[in-house]
């Protein structure tokens, strides 16, 4: 059976649950997408601002950007998506 949150070892402060930002992958605990942090980021927002927005830690905010660019756990993630909506 597949686990109901996911989460990949190298990014401990992202998760993804089925029931929450339709199973994106968040920070730990919230409901911010990681993919909304990082199109922030890249689109020229400062780490620290977008912290100060959300209202979480810089090290969240770094570590949602991270998962973003790590391509090896964004396929792990979307396995994870196709096995837990069967």
């Amino acid at each position: 059976m597949t686990p109901k949150t996911w989460s990949h070892p190298r990014h401990p402060l992202i998760e993804a649950r089925p029931l929450v930002s339709f199973g994106r992958p968040c920070i730990s605990g919230t409901k911010i997408a990681s993919c909304f942090v990082a199109n922030r980021y890249c689109a020229g927002e400062f780490e620290a601002e977008i912290a100060d927005h959300y209202g979480v830690s810089l090290d969240s905010i770094r570590a949602a950007i991270r998962f973003e660019l790590d391509a090896s756990a964004m396929r792990a993630w979307r396995k994870w998506r196709r096995d837990v909506s069967k």
